[in-house]
């Protein structure tokens, strides 16, 4: 099904979008790695607005025709629907987390936080510091664009997430998900496969809020930049 490999691929994207961010501000923090932000950032927007032009329509003619449909198509149907609302929701608050780092650590040579692999920076501080006077102008400028993209991305979608919870009826704490989906699995049906996914989703979600609006966070994230 074309709409659940579409589901598939934007959990993959934003899974490793979200690993990026880790990076934005460490030692490892680069003007490549912004720039690969970027580019997974584009990919996972494209792709939900494709899953939206394809899973919404057809959620649309399930509720409009039920008798179309087994019960069986039905129930698969509106998870696949929860799943990609629940990856919207996870590639919002990581857009927020990037938004907010973003504008914590500013592209630069400065390294705000040692992750414990770097370079030596003996011998190198002369040469470095002519290019960083000279490419300063230009780093504002990527900054501002970086941080104008992801305000942008970000509204838009917030908005998808709206409509798509807007159009799906039934919420997802209405359905019992399949706690057997090892056994499913084992006899070769892709539904415990699903409702594994799922679950791992609003997992992810419920400890990505717990650690972004916790007080430590914001406490260790001051501490650093001063």
């Amino acid at each position: 099904m074309v709409c659940s490999k579409l589901v598939i691929s934007l959990s993959h994207t934003v899974a490793v979008y979200g690993q990026l961010c880790l990076a934005i501000g460490g030692s490892t923090d680069s003007d490549d790695l912004r720039i690969e932000l970027q580019r997974q950032r584009t990919i996972a927007c494209d792709i939900s607005m494709k899953t939206k032009d394809k899973l919404i329509p057809l959620y649309k003619n399930q509720t409009s025709n039920v008798s179309s449909l087994s019960s069986t198509s039905e129930c698969d149907l509106e998870r696949l629907c929860f799943l990609f609302s629940g990856c919207l929701e996870l590639l919002k608050l990581e857009l927020t987390k990037s938004l907010s780092l973003h504008r914590l650590f500013p592209s630069g040579s400065t390294c705000f936080i040692n992750t414990g692999i770097s370079d030596s920076m003996i011998g190198t501080t002369s040469r470095k510091s002519v290019t960083s006077v000279i490419s300063l102008t230009d780093r504002f400028r990527n900054d501002d664009y970086h941080i104008t993209s992801i305000e942008k991305d970000l509204s838009c979608i917030k908005t998808l997430e709206n409509d798509v919870d807007r159009i799906i009826s039934v919420q997802p704490w209405n359905i019992e998900p399949d706690t057997h989906y090892i056994d499913a699995n084992k006899r070769g049906t892709r539904s415990g496969v699903r409702c594994s996914v799922w679950v791992r989703i609003m997992d992810a979600v419920k400890r990505m809020k717990r650690i972004l609006f916790s007080p430590i966070t914001r406490v260790f994230a001051y501490s650093s930049f001063y």
